[in-house]
């Protein structure tokens, strides 16, 4: 039979999800004579399940990335084997409403009685789903299976020379023997930059703070004095936990005004704010996300990279690749769908009339377009396609010559070009709406 043993450093949503599909395979074998028993070991300092990043005594004003709808631990589709427990996350949400379980706080509860599939989660409720989830594919462990949770750090990975396998070093310690080791490590601290280091001591020596990148719950935002200047580097998703825990976090209220979008909302401070100053290399925070029903606008149909495209990308076998294969026909959807959503969104738009008020087209209109939705969003692709006239051009341009738009490339390995990498280093950044519409009173 044999002892199968595995170490998962990592105990996080990433870590759950290995243990999951672990606990699938294994239960799915069919030959359970020949099914080796399955040891796992879950290293995390953290609760398992909702890890660093997703604990649950966090505020509430931390904001997941994704509506309702989109995120969850237990795969639905796509998988060879069928998960053992769990659901997605909407799927939890509309069960928890109806039946709560035991494990949800007061803070839960009022949450959930107000969250719709299009709503945005609070990070700490996501942390809720995912213990959940955790404890649910505990309380289903197959046959041959065995779960020990080290809640300490795991200090040194090495191969084990004489009896083959790994050697994990724990804290205080303690070393794991494993046959495999998964890294689950998920955000993990960095070490400053040389410029970071030059700014931290000059912040020293003027008797200033510094505060390095981190995890925002990690932070002691009341170390900021009500009052004083505090410069923001960088307007990412970070700068919206900035704004909430600065403003609201503070005692601000948002108060409705009536007015059209973008001026929806009128701040009442309390007082204890510091001033906010923010400012990043574009100079410009993300736009909002959109608001939509579904992953998949319903609008948006592809025209290019439909199923004919992808069996025949399939039949290619090895020799496909992204750069000359997928990425032309994707392009072009891309464009396809921009375009026809520009003209039902602003039929009058011209980038020369956008550039004339830059600011005032970008502050006020983000809050509006967020709602087309399911017509489509401008945002989705306004920051690919619309920062200058050469891109329109190029645009315009690769509805029928894409595969001039990404040259041809023997590599292993392809590299995206440059100007796709723009695009996917701005797009999944977008902040939720209900922090945009926070930033514009």
């Amino acid at each position: 039979m044999g002892v199968q043993s595995v170490v998962i450093v990592g105990a996080g949503p990433r870590g759950t999800s290995v243990m999951e599909r672990l606990l699938a395979h294994h239960a799915a074998q069919q030959d359970s004579a020949a099914r080796k028993e399955l040891r796992i070991h879950l290293v995390d300092p953290f609760p398992p399940g909702a890890g660093h990043v997703w604990r649950t005594e966090q505020s509430r004003l931390y904001l997941m990335n994704t509506q309702s709808f989109f995120p969850t631990l237990i795969p639905d589709q796509g998988v060879g084997a069928p998960p053992l427990a769990g659901c997605s996350f909407n799927e939890w949400r509309a069960a928890q409403r109806a039946t709560p379980w035991a494990g949800l706080s007061d803070g839960d509860k009022h949450e959930l009685a107000g969250l719709g599939p299009s709503n945005f989660p609070s990070r700490a409720l996501y942390g809720r789903y995912l213990s959940w989830c955790f404890e649910q594919l505990t309380q289903t462990l197959p046959d041959g299976v065995s779960l020990t949770i080290h809640p300490t750090e795991a200090k040194r990975v090495a191969k084990d020379h004489e009896n083959g396998g790994f050697v994990v070093g724990l804290q205080h310690g303690e070393k794991l023997h494993a046959d495999q080791v998964v890294l689950a490590l998920g955000h993990v601290d960095s070490k400053l930059s040389p410029a970071q280091r030059e700014l931290r001591e000059e912040a020293r020596s003027h008797g200033l703070s510094y505060f390095p990148p981190a995890v925002p719950n990690d932070v002691n935002w009341e170390l900021l004095p009500a009052g004083e200047t505090v410069l923001v580097r960088g307007m990412g998703l970070n700068f919206f936990d900035v704004l909430g825990q600065l403003t609201e976090g503070r005692g601000g209220i948002f108060e409705p005004t009536g007015l059209p979008a973008g001026e929806a909302l009128r701040y009442v401070p309390s007082g204890r704010e510091p001033v906010i100053v923010g400012a990043s290399r574009r100079g410009t925070p993300y736009r909002a996300k959109a608001e939509m029903d579904s992953y998949y606008p319903a609008s948006v149909t592809l025209r290019f990279l439909g199923e004919d495209a992808v069996a025949a990308i399939r039949a290619m076998g090895a020799t496909a690749g992204f750069d000359h294969d997928i990425w032309p026909l994707l392009h072009r959807d891309t464009l396809w769908a921009y375009y026809t959503t520009l003209a039902l969104a602003a039929p009058t738009w011209s980038h020369r009339s956008c550039c004339r008020s830059w600011m005032h087209c970008f502050m006020k209109g983000s809050t509006a377009e967020r709602r087309l939705g399911q017509r489509g969003s401008r945002n989705c692709w306004l920051a690919m396609c619309a920062r200058t006239r050469f891109w329109i051009w190029k645009g315009w341009r690769g509805l029928w010559r894409g595969t001039r738009c990404v040259p041809v490339r023997g590599i292993v390995l392809p590299r995206m070009p440059i100007w796709t990498r723009l695009f996917w280093s701005i797009w999944p950044p977008m902040p939720p709406g209900p922090r945009w519409v926070r930033m514009t009173p």
